[in-house]
């Protein structure tokens, strides 16, 4: 237990020391517990990877609802996947996993692109033990702010967030360090913005239409 705890300071006192020493030009805050990111952002769990299929399985990219998740795979194959519960390539504090993870096969490093821009992400990242691992903030094509999350002997599990003080972003990209020995990864993302269910609703209204006009344009021309 007081091994738990030690590990948990660590994370909190590299991370606090980071935020304080941030440049004038930032606009994103972070924060590396989801009490603090709760307090300063609403968000809603978004995207979690346990009904996705096939998991286990490698892919060129990653499209889910608003998400657009895209690997920056140095091989010559594609290698991004989500592990299933039970996976044990990962740091020694957190295997086996619990749960889903988006990661990948070889050296993790990879894009969240958001179809509508955000205010505040929020997601669960796993380290590995073995290096640093690297979040950076994009508007368009533009790099907002990076942020270095620390290295923890053994791994370990961290809820970080993603706060705009100002304006929105599009992209976060996450890259870690030695991922082709041990996986490192996100789950539970969270997001300010998403589609309101009205929305859902009008397009399928939308494409139904379209369908029908296609199928009677059809039928007048026989």
């Amino acid at each position: 237990m007081f091994y738990r705890y030690a590990i948990s300071a660590v994370i909190a006192a590299v991370l606090t020391g980071m935020s304080a020493t941030a440049g004038a030009t930032t606009i994103t805050f972070f924060y590396d517990n989801k009490a603090a990111f709760d307090a300063a952002a609403s968000t809603a769990l978004y995207e979690d990877f346990e009904s996705f299929s096939p998991k286990d399985t490698n892919l060129p990219l990653i499209s889910l609802g608003i998400i657009a998740y895209t690997p920056f795979a140095t091989a010559s194959f594609p290698n991004l996947l989500v592990s299933s519960p039970g996976y044990l390539n990962y740091g020694a504090n957190v295997s086996p996993t619990t749960s889903s993870i988006l990661t990948t096969s070889g050296d993790e490093d990879f894009e969240m692109a958001f179809g509508i821009a955000q205010t505040a992400v929020g997601f669960v990242g796993y380290l590995n033990g073995l290096g640093p691992g690297t979040v950076k903030v994009f508007d368009g094509g533009t790099l907002l702010d990076t942020y270095n999350l620390p290295d923890v002997s053994g791994g370990a599990k961290i809820h970080f967030g993603v706060v705009s003080a100002g304006g929105t972003f599009d992209k976060l990209r996450w890259t870690s360090t030695a991922g082709s020995l041990l996986n490192t990864g996100v789950d539970d993302i969270s997001l300010s913005a998403v589609p309101e269910p009205s929305t859902y609703a009008l397009l399928a209204t939308g494409l139904l239409v379209i369908g029908v006009l296609k199928q009677r344009r059809r039928l007048s021309r026989t």
